[in-house]
């Protein structure tokens, strides 16, 4: 059986089409895969010998360009590599193919992404089933869509496999590397919660009053530009204290995320629960302002989203032993229910039983 998976992002190889399905190909060798792209890889990736990886330009940056390239280029593909069925990530398919599509959603979709859309209906109706990796996700889109009654599959959900608890010899090469050998805190900035940067800037001080220690911050960017999102950074007191790294790659961000004192999420209009989930998984505290529909609350500190909450909050978690014990064990027994096994048996059911 041939399987293709359209593997969104820029970097593809930093999405989780990407691992999800890499993963995937290497539990079932005897079956052809075909990573399809429109970003071109920026690194070449070890992939197992199953997949064959496939860039077709344009770059999707838009509606119509998607839709382009589904019912223009995609179809073309598809028949060169006879394809006996498709995965694509989000509510979108090719009217112009007879290969059975999968829908598979990591997300829930937002009303926002399907305005204005008015082939959206017909991609639904196309689709041989929807794939939604949580109950949640599955319930959102069948009361945004009505019509996806009876397509929708729940298949599970994994964590990325790069996040798990790294050897102490790493974590303190990279301290040494990076931090002055010291403790410290992370939390990441993205175009939608820059605003965040300064808050949590203003709760370190509040912190580093208080508690007259050596941890330090760092902060991931995944921003267009690498510079803090905040033109006063150069006159920050603690600036030589807090690190700025710019989109790292997914293993660096395993490797930071599993040296840190804690993880921080502080901000609600992003909530990165993915994020969450994956330095759980490296046996690391979360500390959030957001809450998370699908993570118990006693899995992660919440505060509120001031200077002084977060600053409190920051306090407790670097102080309170006990409360880090708690939590990592609480999220601990949260993750049994994330099993990367499970959710390549489901897709690997869809996809066998696609033609029928």
């Amino acid at each position: 059986m041939t399987i293709a998976v359209h593997i969104p992002g820029t970097p593809p190889e930093h999405s989780f089409y990407f691992w999800c399905f890499s993963e995937m190909a290497s539990l079932y060798p005897d079956h052809h895969f075909i990573f399809i792209t429109d970003h071109p890889f920026t690194t070449s990736p070890e992939l197992p010998a199953n997949v064959t990886p496939h860039h077709c330009p344009p770059i999707i940056k838009n509606t119509l360009i998607r839709y382009y390239w589904y019912q223009v280029k995609l179809p073309a593909i598809l028949e060169r590599y006879q394809v006996d069925g498709m995965f694509t990530p989000g509510l979108f398919c090719s009217l112009a193919t007879r290969v059975p599509q999968v829908m598979l959603l990591n997300h829930a979709p937002s009303r926002k992404e399907s305005q204005g859309n008015v082939w959206l209906k017909r991609y639904i109706r196309k689709a041989s089933a929807i794939a939604c990796t949580t109950s949640g996700i599955e319930n959102k889109v069948q009361a945004m869509f009505p019509v996806t009654s009876g397509k929708c599959r729940v298949t599970g959900k994994g964590i990325h496999p790069l996040f798990v608890p790294h050897s102490e010899v790493v974590l303190d090469a990279l301290r040494k590397h990076s931090t002055n050998g010291n403790a410290y805190l992370i939390f990441e900035i993205n175009e939608k919660n820059t605003l965040a940067f300064r808050t949590v800037l203003k709760a370190f001080t509040i912190f580093k009053k208080w508690q007259r220690s050596s941890i330090e911050l760092v902060c991931l960017l995944r921003t267009a530009s690498n510079q803090p999102p905040i033109s006063d950074f150069s006159s920050y007191k603690l600036r030589q204290q807090v690190h700025c790294v710019h989109k790292p790659d997914p293993a660096a961000t395993a490797a930071w995320y599993a040296g840190c004192y804690a993880w921080l999420d502080v901000d609600t209009a992003s909530r990165l629960e993915e994020q969450a989930l994956c330095a759980m998984q490296t046996l690391v505290p979360v500390l959030s302002a957001s809450t998370y529909p699908l993570i118990p609350e006693d899995s992660y500190l919440k505060t509120n989203l001031t200077e002084q909450g977060v600053a409190e909050n920051m306090m407790r978690i670097y102080k309170d032993e006990v409360l880090r014990n708690q939590l990592i064990h609480s999220a601990t027994r949260t993750l049994q229910s994330y099993n990367r096994q499970n959710m390549y048996e489901a897709l690997f059911k869809l996809a066998s039983g696609i033609n029928r």
